[in-house]
């Protein structure tokens, strides 16, 4: 919630989406091989009717014949505030909130061991606006290593504030021993919260969405009146035919 992501109630709400493509061959035209134009929308109601959400997103992606791809959008959103609450710091009242934003992103050919991508976006944010940006880079040398990390940056326009940044870096690592066992680590750092979270998880995979993990989570705080938190979590499904 402090930085403006508050937990919907799984019980309360009605959601609605669609998605709509067409997928056009280029035929080599321009480089490229194909032209995707997109579009979708998702809604969330509250019970009592109370539109809380909404998403409209256009898209036109183009994938040329490396692999390579750059998309360009236009998102209109909604938001509806039941109660006032702040964004680290800023206030924000109850009401109606509809932004638009323009976004466009872009990634490097497919087919190598590493890949390149960025995605840059700006627009309305509640009563003030937001400026994003989001590179990532990816390794995969063979089927068993993928490493990847990337980078979050949100600029913050708000009233009743000074212009004010988040920041949250990310690295992962995940080796496959085998295709069905694994192990995985996640870290990442959010500035706003001066939180570092790491993510440690083993799978043992029997069959699909069936078999064992041992999960590690950890989050510290960084400032000195705030407590670090340790969990660990050991799973384990079955599947049985029962005809």
């Amino acid at each position: 919630p402090a930085i403006g992501f508050v937990s919907r109630p799984g019980s309360d709400y009605r959601a609605f989406s669609g998605f709509v493509q067409r997928t056009a061959a280029m035929d080599g035209r321009y480089g490229l091989n194909e032209w995707k134009p997109h579009a979708s929308y998702s809604g969330v109601w509250g019970r009592d009717g109370y539109y809380e959400s909404g998403f409209i997103h256009v898209d036109s992606w183009f994938v040329w014949r490396n692999g390579a791809d750059l998309w360009t959008a236009v998102n209109w959103l909604h938001e509806g505030v039941r109660h006032p609450f702040s964004v680290v710091g800023a206030p924000i009242e109850a009401g109606d909130y509809d932004s638009r934003e323009l976004a466009i992103g872009a990634n490097t050919p497919g087919g190598k061991s590493w890949r390149l991508g960025i995605y840059l976006s700006h627009g309305g944010y509640y009563s003030g606006s937001r400026t994003s940006i989001g590179p990532y880079f990816s390794y995969v040398p063979d089927e068993k290593l993928d490493v990847s990390a990337g980078w979050s940056r949100n600029v913050l326009d708000l009233p009743g504030t000074d212009r004010f940044d988040v920041n949250l870096p990310r690295a992962s690592i995940t080796y496959s021993f085998t295709p069905k066992v694994s192990l995985r680590a996640l870290v990442q750092y959010n500035d706003a919260t001066e939180q570092v979270a790491a993510n440690v998880r083993f799978s043992w995979q029997r069959s699909a969405g069936a078999g064992l993990y041992l999960i590690y989570n950890e989050v510290d705080e960084r400032r000195p009146e705030a407590q670090s938190r340790r969990e660990l979590v050991l799973k384990y499904s079955h599947l049985f035919d029962v005809f």
